[in-house]
C-alpha cells in the first residue's frame, strides 16, 4: 500500500528493524480495510487481475490494488466493512480462473 509510512525503522548501522508502535497501529488501522487475494490457475498478468476486479468489485466503492506477484495481490478498500462483503459473495474469477 502506497500509504504506508515505515517511518524511520533502521539502526543507525542498518542491521536491527525498529518498530515504532504508533506507526505499527496506524499501519495496522489501514490493513484491517484490506485482503490478500490469489487467482488461481494460468499466470494471470497483473494488468488482467486489475481490469477485471474493478469490474466486479467497484460496487463497493474505490479500492487499490498492489501486486505482489505470483498472482497474489493486496486489495485495500475505503470501508472496513467490504472485504467481509467480498469474501462471503464470492466465487469470484479472474479470466474464468478462481479468485
Amino acid at each position: 500500500m502506497e500509504n504506508l509510512d515505515l517511518g524511520n525503522f533502521l539502526s543507525e548501522d542498518g542491521l536491527v528493524v525498529k518498530l515504532h508502535a504508533e506507526k505499527e497501529m496506524e499501519n495496522s488501522r489501514r490493513l484491517d480495510k484490506a485482503i490478500v487475494v490469489k487467482v488461481f490457475g494460468d499466470n494471470t498478468s497483473f494488468q488482467s487481475i486489475c481490469v477485471d476486479l474493478r469490474r466486479q468489485w467497484s460496487i463497493f466503492g474505490n479500492f487499490h490494488i498492489t501486486g505482489l506477484r505470483l498472482g497474489w495481490v493486496l486489495c485495500s478498500f475505503e470501508n472496513d466493512s467490504v472485504p467481509d462483503k467480498i469474501l462471503s459473495g464470492g466465487p469470484w474469477f479472474v479470466k474464468g480462473h478462481v479468485v
